[in-house]
């Protein structure tokens, strides 16, 4: 997953603050936009939202996605046992 563009000063930040790669692509992927003067805009995750991503959080231990051709999700799966693979995707 490509990481978003930032400026030096959100690097630095992101550093000073403990704000990690992951905290930012979540607020990319379900944060809410709202807009200030200027033309910026804040990204928030709202509480309902981040209730429902506690919950899904703490069931992905057990799930997995199949994949095939063409990044096609093909089944996913409670995980009940060991799955054997043949190699790590980086």
């Amino acid at each position: 997953m490509a990481h978003p563009e930032r400026t030096v000063h959100a690097t630095q930040r992101m550093q000073q603050r403990g704000i990690s790669e992951t905290m930012l692509r979540l607020f990319e992927t379900f944060g809410v936009a709202r807009y200030q003067k200027g033309g910026a805009e804040i990204l928030e995750i709202r509480e309902e939202e981040l209730k429902q991503l506690r919950k899904a959080i703490d069931r992905a231990g057990n799930i997995c996605v199949v994949k095939g051709e063409q990044d096609r999700v093909v089944t996913v799966m409670h995980r009940n046992r060991r799955i054997k693979a043949t190699q790590f995707i980086a």
